[in-house]
């Protein structure tokens, strides 16, 4: 089948991954889509996670959003069909899926789309028209648009992107005017999964050293969940943060990002976040390679061991996370300091 010479007028997205990063990781398929295909209808096909669909709002691809609830890891039989119907009836064309999921791969045939392209599906990649073999020292928003190659897609541009809005940015500069706020970096201490996250007490140190030792304020940001972690940093430490853990939605946070000179933490979506609004950021790796999930723009500084046993299935061998452990407050504090006086 030549798939560069059937008409498209109907394309579907499917993306099964539930994090922040993950969506905006696929921002540039989306743009490289529409640009070759102006006039087609695009939707996006997802979980219910608050997070993404917030993100979502305003974005210039997509007419539509098909929503899909996913308990545990896999779609079981009814959702699966419930599924299957939406999309037989939006008669998709082409559907790509930015997943190894094998069931998402059965599902675009069954839906009866024409093109089906995607990721190697363990197995069932008889189900698609043209697979990829995602590369692990590849950066994952390149490994994505390698997917649509065979459209004849030839995008190189990877930056990621969040459609803010002039109410969330008033919001936000109504809130650093009220504290005086006009310079500060932004720490952000969480790291989803234990083995990402690094000590407390170097955050404790290397915050109180900023503080001191530059004419800027420090804000921790977190989820609501994350709050009590960082109110235990900022016990730890002799000078005075900001702490706005809880305080924003994840677009208000995007805001506040925005504004800010500097971010320094692990491989979180908030980093992702960062990173599409063009903040500068310095990011310790240590499960995970920066090579495929690191911000790439050229503001931006990675600390990584890279470890024997780096990337990690998050099935730590050692019980510790050594690989953060490893990355000294000294580095940290050499890099930002360096980032900080740009």
């Amino acid at each position: 089948m030549d798939i560069k010479n059937i008409q498209i007028k109907n394309i579907l997205v499917v993306l099964g991954f539930p994090g922040i990063g993950d969506l905006l990781v696929a921002v540039p398929v989306f743009r490289a889509l529409k640009k070759k295909f102006p006039e087609a209808n695009l939707s996006l096909s997802l979980r219910n996670q608050p997070g993404q669909l917030a993100l979502l709002k305003s974005n210039p691809y997509f007419s539509k959003i098909i929503v899909f609830n996913k308990r545990g890891k896999k779609l079981n039989l009814f959702q699966s069909l419930r599924l299957l119907e939406r999309w037989r009836r939006e008669k998709f064309d082409l559907i790509v899926i930015l997943h190894h999921a094998r069931r998402y791969a059965a599902l675009s045939w069954l839906a009866g789309a024409r093109v089906r392209l995607g990721y190697n599906t363990k197995g069932w990649r008889f189900f698609l028209n043209n697979v990829y073999f995602s590369d692990s020292f590849r950066y994952e928003a390149e490994n994505l648009l390698e997917v649509i190659k065979p459209l004849g897609i030839q995008a190189k541009n990877p930056d990621l992107e969040i459609w803010l809005n002039p109410n969330e940015q008033e919001k936000i500069e109504n809130w650093l005017r009220k504290r005086n706020i006009t310079n500060f970096i932004i720490i952000h201490p969480s790291g989803g999964w234990w083995g990402r996250r690094w000590p407390k007490e170097n955050y404790a140190k290397l915050a109180d050293y900023l503080i001191r030792n530059f004419p800027i304020e420090v804000i921790f940001t977190g989820t609501p969940a994350e709050k009590g972690g960082i109110e235990k940093i900022s016990s730890l430490m002799k000078e005075k943060p900001l702490i706005a853990a809880g305080e924003f939605t994840i677009r208000e946070l995007a805001c506040l990002y925005e504004k800010a000179k500097l971010f320094i933490g692990t491989d979180t979506g908030a980093m992702h976040v960062a990173a599409a609004v063009g903040l500068p950021t310095l990011v310790m790796f240590g499960p995970q390679d920066p090579r495929r999930w690191g911000p790439q723009s050229g503001g931006n500084q990675i600390i990584y061991k890279n470890l024997d046993c780096s990337p990690c299935p998050q099935r730590c061998r050692w019980g510790r996370n050594i690989c953060m452990e490893r990355i000294t407050v000294e580095e940290v504090i050499k890099a930002a300091g360096k980032m900080i006086a740009v």
